[in-house]
């Protein structure tokens, strides 16, 4: 009686540390219904996972990413969904997750082969979309990744650039203590400071000695 009643206290035990540390019940992992579901939610087809739902050719495993859905994204990989697919602009899933700021799942992406380097038809890698969106613990991930923090985009823009423009100064700083020139140009001769989209942009550039 006392042995079985140890077995039960256990069991308890085990139960509640893996609700825990774990964060969920470990006894109801989402069934194929939630994730079909989501699928229709975001207009997808459950016998396509890799067909395009946006108009711009955004596939079910680019919104995944964007939304931190790593569950889902496993989920549509274990049938057949490619990490590295890519949109009509030649958008990936890591530019999704970037642009998100999702850093957990840019990391599961890597280690699913994604590439960290991937460029755009606009010759943009990850690092532009986390820098619009100003997220810089992203593009500290990528950098680390080896990611290029001087890359530029097709038409000569700079991460400064893209920083400026969308008003991020936390990114304009992060990039500057990286060595990154507040001062390039691009294929029109234009500085971040003459593109820059905000006040605060502005001012943040000045102060800097922009020109």
């Amino acid at each position: 009686m006392v042995g079985t009643q140890k077995k039960g206290v256990d069991v308890v035990v085990a139960f509640v540390l893996a609700f825990v540390l774990g964060g969920c019940d470990p006894t109801s992992a989402p069934s194929s219904d939630h994730f079909e579901a989501w699928v229709r939610e975001n207009g997808g087809d459950v016998k396509d996972l890799n067909g395009a739902i946006l108009k711009d050719g955004y596939a079910l495993i680019h919104r995944a990413a964007q939304e931190g859905r790593v569950d889902m994204l496993g989920w549509l990989k274990d049938r057949g969904a490619d990490v590295n697919a890519k949109t009509n602009s030649g958008w990936t899933p890591m530019h999704s997750a970037a642009r998100g700021g999702r850093v957990e799942v840019m990391k599961w992406l890597k280690e699913q082969g994604a590439d960290v380097s991937a460029k755009n038809d606009d010759g943009k890698t990850p690092m532009f979309p986390a820098a619009n969106g100003g997220h810089v613990e992203a593009m500290r991930w990528l950098k680390e990744q080896g990611v290029d923090v001087n890359a530029r985009s097709n038409d000569g823009l700079a991460l400064m650039h893209f920083a400026a423009i969308h008003g991020r100064v936390e990114v304009m700083k992060w990039l500057k203590e990286q060595g990154v020139d507040i001062n390039a140009k691009d294929h029109k001769g234009r500085t971040p400071l003459a593109v820059a989209g905000s006040d605060e942009a502005k001012e943040w550039l000045q102060a800097n000695e922009a020109e």
